[in-house]
């Protein structure tokens, strides 16, 4: 199970700050003191521009090590033709399709440009070190909100997928493209859909195999709350093999945002190269399953999901009973176009 390195900024050195007091009788000696105290003005600005320079290099080194483990860890996806949507009546024994639900069909085709696609998911270290360039709420920060400080008491909860609005994820992935000096993004439903199925396989699963075994490519129950204490939140990146791409965490380590507005009929009508989603919505889609699921999200299965995370009916039940509302975020990876 790979471990990420973490993204933990050193501390701000204190400076100690001199404080003196001169007296003098002479106009000679006031003249002396003068200049001692502003030799001693000079010495601690230096001395307080050193320390905040310390603290910018420790800064930049911080984000050089992200960059350079973003590059590691962006993989190159060949793109190519596939049918995008629910495959069951076209490979299924039955014949029939494997969800119930009619936004994942009509099953059509889709031409995909190459691109390239985070290994895995961000984690709270790696999202961290965005927060703290850019004055942003950190994610595992016990002051935060209720669920920060829930996760934040997981055992090395630095490793954990970031669960965070669209909008900070997107704003990440423009960050971190900046860095690396090319354009990047949240992936299309349409890159996302194509990698978790390996290249646009029959895969019903977004596991190593398309296949579904709990405990041996899927994090079953028992080992998440194993790994950390709380299974209704997602396991640490990497907890489960990749695909043969090097891609994982797609099936069952939280809900994942896509670039894409939501649209129940979008499928009807969407373009055929590197479709992009509706123009405009309301919602965002998002792929994948909850960590709490009992299995991992079948590869066609998609809906959606306010970008701001509100959820009208949970605000009302947690308003009733004196409680602040909370936001759900969703797990999230990013791509670059080659």
């Amino acid at each position: 199970m790979p471990k990420a390195a973490p993204y933990r900024a050193r501390p701000e050195v204190s400076n100690k700050m001199v404080n003196e007091m001169y007296e003098g009788k002479t106009e000679g000696r006031v003249v002396m003191i003068s200049m001692r105290i502003l030799m001693l003005t000079c010495i601690i600005s230096l001395g307080i521009a050193g320390c905040h320079g310390d603290d910018a290099t420790a800064k930049d080194d911080t984000v050089a090590r992200l960059v350079e483990a973003t590059r590691n860890n962006l993989l190159p996806v060949k793109g190519g033709d596939f049918l995008m949507g629910d495959f069951g009546e076209r490979h299924s024994s039955e014949r029939l399709p494997y969800t119930v639900e009619p936004n994942a069909q009509p099953l059509h085709e889709v031409r995909l440009s190459d691109f390239s696609m985070l290994k895995w998911k961000v984690s709270n270290d790696e999202y961290n070190v965005f927060a703290s360039q850019n004055n942003r709420r950190k994610v595992n920060d016990r002051e935060a909100d209720a669920t920060s400080e829930r996760i934040a008491r997981l055992p090395d909860s630095g490793r954990f997928p970031a669960m965070v609005l669209w909008k900070e994820a997107q704003d990440y992935c423009a960050w971190l493209g900046e860095k690396l000096g090319q354009k990047m993004n949240l992936p299309t439903e349409a890159q996302w859909e194509y990698a978790a199925r390996d290249g646009g396989k029959f895969y019903i699963f977004a596991t190593n195999d398309g296949s579904f075994r709990n405990g041996v490519n899927v994090i079953s129950h028992e080992q998440a709350e194993a790994i950390s204490q709380d299974p209704f939140f997602p396991v640490p990146v990497g907890s489960a093999p990749a695909n043969s791409s090097g891609l994982g965490d797609f099936a069952k380590s939280g809900l994942e945002w896509v670039r894409d507005w939501y649209d129940d009929n979008y499928y009807a009508h969407s373009s055929k190269v590197d479709p992009a989603g509706p123009d405009a919505g309301d919602l965002k889609v998002v792929r994948g399953a909850q960590a709490s699921s009992s299995v991992p999200a079948m590869t066609m299965a998609r809906t959606g999901r306010r970008p701001d995370g509100v959820d009208e009916k949970v605000d009302k039940l947690f308003q009733e009973q004196g409680f602040k509302p909370i936001r759900f975020g969703a797990t999230f990876r990013c791509v670059t176009q080659q």
